[in-house]
């Protein structure tokens, strides 16, 4: 029998689907591991990297897989926090099996005519989410990084269309004005333009870690006096530490006045645009020429489901354009403005947009909308829990899903007359705190019953990073994220 008979693909796919379907079953169990951490050269050791070069057979294909799935990270499990992003949908799930039967890519109509269109409706309908009357385009790309690529790259060609056909020296120094707490992804932005990381100029943000909108006027005016331009304003809703929401209507008020391109980071919770309450976070975004959101973070699609959307739809059919003839050609038999991959810089594209669409289709927007407000809801219980704790103390109140908060040895003692005492207290024990949190988080990893992260901002130390997004999480799942940092730091203490 042939190898790739078809009594055999079918026998490979309902063994594959019965495993997948066995491990999500289990993927809830509280007492399964989240982790079973190696050290890289222990991982090494015990995975079969080696391919032989000969065929082997279904069983031994079966049990490959089954070793990847036990060695990965459950990110399913309910006691992942260790990620923006926390498992997969189902139905996104089930629109990458479509997808990846179908086998095709999105650069001309004639190759995927239902997916373009379907992209044209999607971003018609978030348009319409966001308050946008009037012409908008979007693209789907691979991240948010990615989008906050694109971003750059558009608002440079919109303030210099020349700046794709001559040499960069040739024209006048750009820059890019964001907060001190957005992503890094603007930088490394900053160097695949050739603008270089000397471009990124980074605005005070505030102790909530919003951008201040007086220091960024300030900024620009100096940035023109020196005889450089801004070539966009980047603002961010969500913040990747902090969580901080930057006052849009504030910032688009500051760009109309100075007629530069602003662009919102919104990669992380955007998902707010589905709930009228929470929606106010990104009240401003009406004004803004351009936003980045993820799906595949608080909307829980399948990695990697990014969305970039415009109200320049002019930059979009311009600037990465180049009507390459034997792909791009204008005497075809149907309209050429479906040909949306000239607007990429790649040339093949995965088709991502029906785990955005078939995800709507499936849930509606208020069951979207009601596990956004449980991800905040989850937020204030655990900073409640942690607040009555001994031997946690909270960062700052969150604004959004996110808790950042210290584990304190038993041997220091906070003031407790205030707040900032208390911040400034922590900022002096910075070399008892700062190694203490990594060493929790490195046993945390040993035992493999939960996973969260950590980080430090400005002066003070490392704090945990803790993110309420999964639909799954109960109140008994963040009671024992509570306990289990304190049993961890007092074994380390």
């Amino acid at each position: 029998m042939s190898k790739h008979s078809t009594q055999d693909m079918l026998k490979l796919l309902q063994g594959t689907t019965d495993m997948i379907a066995s491990y999500m079953h289990s993927i809830d169990a509280r007492d399964r591991k989240v982790i079973d951490f190696y050290q890289p050269d222990d991982l090494r050791d015990i995975f079969d990297f080696a391919i032989s070069g000969e065929w082997s057979s279904d069983d031994q294909i079966f049990a490959a897989l089954q070793d990847v799935l036990d060695k990965s990270v459950a990110t399913m499990h309910p006691r992942f926090f260790n990620q923006l992003y926390a498992g997969a949908n189902i139905y996104s799930i089930i629109a990458e099996h479509i997808t990846a039967v179908l086998n095709t890519s999105m650069y001309t109509y004639e190759v995927g005519p239902l997916f373009t269109l379907m992209e044209e409706y999607v971003f018609g309908r978030i348009a319409q989410m966001v308050w946008w009357a009037g012409p908008h385009d979007g693209l789907m790309l691979p991240g948010g990084s990615n989008s906050n690529l694109y971003a750059l790259q558009m608002a440079r060609y919109a303030l210099d269309p020349s700046i794709n056909t001559t040499w960069l020296y040739n024209h006048q120094k750009l820059v890019i004005l964001t907060s001190d707490e957005s992503h890094y992804s603007l930088t490394k932005s900053a160097m695949l333009t050739w603008l270089g990381k000397d471009a990124i100029i980074k605005i005070e943000t505030d102790d909530a870690g919003k951008m201040i909108p007086s220091a960024l006027q300030a900024k620009i005016l100096e940035v023109r006096e020196s005889g450089a331009e801004v070539c966009m304003i980047n603002a961010t809703s969500g913040t990747t530490v902090m969580w901080a929401y930057d006052p849009l209507s504030q910032i688009a008020a500051i760009a109309k006045q100075h007629n530069i391109r602003l662009h919102v980071d919104m990669i992380r919770w955007g998902t707010v645009m589905f709930d009228d309450e929470l929606k106010n976070k990104i009240e401003g975004i009406e004004l803004v020429d351009s936003f980045a959101w993820n799906p595949h973070k608080m909307m829980w699609a399948s990695m990697q489901c990014s969305v970039w959307m415009t109200q320049r739809p002019d930059v979009t059919a311009q600037c990465n354009v180049l009507k390459t003839q034997y792909l791009f050609q204008d005497d075809k038999w149907y309209d050429i403005w479906c040909d949306t991959g000239d607007k990429y810089t790649q040339c093949g594209r995965r088709v991502d947009v029906l785990k955005l669409r078939l995800m709507r289709k499936a849930l509606w927007d208020q069951w979207v909308a009601s596990n956004v407000r449980k991800a905040f809801d989850d937020a204030r219980y655990l900073t409640e829990q942690v607040a009555w704790a001994d031997q946690l103390y909270m960062y700052h109140q969150p604004e959004c899903t996110n808790i950042n908060f210290w584990y304190i040895p038993s041997d220091l003692t906070l003031p407790g007359t205030s707040h900032a005492d208390n911040l400034t207290y922590i900022k002096t024990h910075y070399d008892r705190i700062h190694p203490l949190t990594a060493q929790i988080k490195d046993r945390m990893l040993e035992r493999g019953e939960m996973m969260t992260w950590y980080a430090h901002t400005k002066w003070y130390p490392n704090f945990f990073r803790m993110i309420t997004i999964s639909p799954k999480v109960t109140k008994e799942d963040l009671d024992f994220v509570v306990s289990h940092i304190q049993e961890l730091g007092r074994e380390l203490e």
